[in-house]
């Protein structure tokens, strides 16, 4: 059962930064729940094993992709 007005959210696994690194697309509006896969002041660590640099840009890109608000 759908309540009315519910949100809908798109899980998104987005490797590189970890290897399990989750985003949340909310899929009425774009509104993206991005955790710390992108940073507005700071740097994000790709730190080897766990990180990735090559899946970490592949996942930015899928992410741009996607065109979140």
């Amino acid at each position: 059962m759908r309540c009315r007005g519910a949100s809908r959210w798109k899980c998104l696994h987005l490797p590189g930064h970890t290897r399990g690194h989750l985003c949340l697309l909310e899929e009425g509006s774009g509104a993206v729940v991005a955790g710390d896969l992108v940073a507005g002041v700071g740097t994000v660590i790709v730190d080897p094993p766990e990180g990735d640099m090559l899946d970490y840009l592949a996942s930015l890109r899928r992410l741009l992709d996607l065109g979140p608000a």
